[in-house]
């Protein structure tokens, strides 16, 4: 699947993840891998395009008419002289290490992307489910030993490697490098050229932690000038020089990442940064799944059969942990890679993908001092909790309650109990530690 950005928008909408915030604009879906459909998030053009509960949009058809009323392209036509409403640009092919084709990244025009594999028959199957993943021009890289560039697309690879270096990228682009992929890069040394967005920054910061401890040395260069969005091939057409990418690369200072640059700070400052920034991403955080509850009107039915109405739930500042796309939701939202699996909003698996903290969960916010402390993850099945980690700590959900005149003050099990009680007027707790909550 393709994400929607401001240069291959959404063709039903024509918004994408980075479009102004509030003002209706935004689109957080993406565009299937063979083309044919395109998930919009945009509920106003849906008409009776049937809504996609596991990708959290509405599906429409490409090619053809479409059910919510409109032709987004011209159908494709079967027999000789079909036509498609894209053509190919380019393409990228990705070999393993004997030379076995394993797949392909198709540039269209108008842009877009989608990946594909060989079906053995001369053919392609639109699609690249079960195809193993392996760095771009891995067989290259496997006969080479200089220091290698790592960049964010095929196209940059290629312009780089045409000007006599060492270049590759990972299929599908920033946030899709793999731990298995670091193998190859052992003992190399690796300079990292990230594009010149937020997107593409966090991606550099990800593979540089990734590869450290198996490459020789990593670095990230930065590209003088590099306009905003802009990729290598940019700034060599701007005038950049390869003779100059040397030198930048040689003076790019080895990647430490941001815990060793903390160490050497003083402990006092530290801890006031980190409290900050924790605090920062936890408000970013609690409005992304906010959003994604007032959008969720099954959900809010739910609650409301618990006595939690959109109005309680909204003053409680509840958010919905979306089933299907948790991780993409959290970093097309805004929130940085780096910063949501260090603060453990992601973890990351064996096989080196993101995966949410908790997903199809009501989202409840630990608020201590006025300000977002933690996070609770509350499944509407059993009411089961999930953490984002508590550190061993134990915390009190509404611990404002026991400042209550009288001192009375009902202990339960759940943070959903607790908001229903005080609603009705009651002073209510629940003592959360990290395997779950209980009453004490």
């Amino acid at each position: 699947m393709r994400r929607f950005t401001s240069t291959s928008p959404c063709p039903i909408c024509g918004g994408h993840d980075h479009a102004p915030r509030g003002k209706g604009v935004r689109c957080f879906g993406y565009l299937s891998d063979d083309g044919e459909w395109a998930f919009c998030t945009r509920q106003e053009r849906a008409g009776k395009a049937p809504y996609a509960e596991n990708a959290q949009a509405w599906r429409h058809n490409i090619k053809g008419p479409c059910p919510c009323g409109k032709t987004h392209a011209p159908a494709a036509s079967s027999g000789a002289g079909s036509t498609s409403p894209r053509s190919i640009a380019a393409t990228y092919d990705y070999y393993d290490e004997g030379g076995q084709l394993l797949m392909q990244v198709v540039k269209t025009n108008p842009k877009g992307y989608f990946q594909r594999r060989p079906d053995g028959r001369g053919g392609w199957i639109n699609s690249t489910k079960g195809v193993r993943r392996v760095p771009y021009r891995l067989r290259q890289l496997l006969t080479s030993d200089r220091g290698v560039v790592v960049v964010e697309g095929e196209k940059d690879a290629d312009r780089l490697c045409a000007e006599g270096l060492m270049a590759t990228t990972c299929p599908g682009g920033a946030g899709k490098w793999r731990a298995d992929f670091n193998k190859y890069f052992a003992g190399r040394n690796v300079y990292i050229l990230p594009d010149n967005d937020q997107v593409g920054k966090d991606h550099a910061v990800d593979v540089a932690r990734s590869l450290q401890g198996t490459a020789r040395g990593v670095r990230i260069v930065e590209l003088p000038g590099l306009v905003p969005k802009g990729d290598v091939s940019d700034w060599l057409d701007a005038g950049g020089t390869i003779n100059k990418l040397r030198e930048l690369a040689a003076e790019a200072p080895e990647f430490a990442p941001l815990e060793q640059v903390a160490e050497e700070e003083s402990p006092a400052s530290t801890k006031e940064l980190a409290g900050a920034a924790r605090h920062a991403l936890l408000v970013k955080v609690i409005d992304l799944y906010r959003n994604a509850l007032k959008g969720s009107s099954e959900v809010l039915a739910a609650l409301e059969v618990r006595g939690i109405d959109s109005a309680v739930a909204d003053r409680w500042q509840l958010g919905w942990a979306p089933e299907q796309g948790g991780a993409e939701y959290l970093l097309n939202g805004g929130i940085a890679r780096a910063d949501a699996i260090d603060s453990h909003l992601l973890l990351i698996t064996d096989d080196g993908e993101p995966t949410p903290w908790c997903s199809g969960r009501v989202v409840i916010p630990f608020i201590e001092g006025g300000a977002p402390v933690h996070l609770v993850g509350i499944s509407l099945g059993d009411e089961t909790p999930r953490f984002v980690n508590l550190g061993g700590q134990r915390h009190l959900f509404n611990a404002s309650a026991l400042n209550t005149p009288g001192g009375h003050v009902v202990a339960v099990q759940s943070p959903l109990e607790v908001i229903r009680l005080s609603e009705l007027g009651n002073a209510a707790v629940a003592l959360c530690v990290e395997s779950g909550c209980a009453v004490e």
